[in-house]
């Protein structure tokens, strides 16, 4: 399981408003509702490789 808003807002020293506006972002220009559909887009795309996911 990934990451939530917290966590990553924690290990980037910003707040989770800010996590959450960067991820409704990506997820917009993707068309997709939820973080798995996002990460499956980009891969699809080619934006994201599997070597990146980790």
């Amino acid at each position: 399981m990934g990451k939530s808003a917290a966590d990553v807002a924690d290990i980037l020293a910003i707040s989770p408003a800010t996590v959450m506006f960067h991820y409704r972002s990506v997820a917009d220009k993707y068309g997709t509702l939820n973080r798995t559909h996002t990460v499956v887009a980009a891969l699809k795309r080619g934006d994201l490789k599997i070597e990146d996911i980790g």
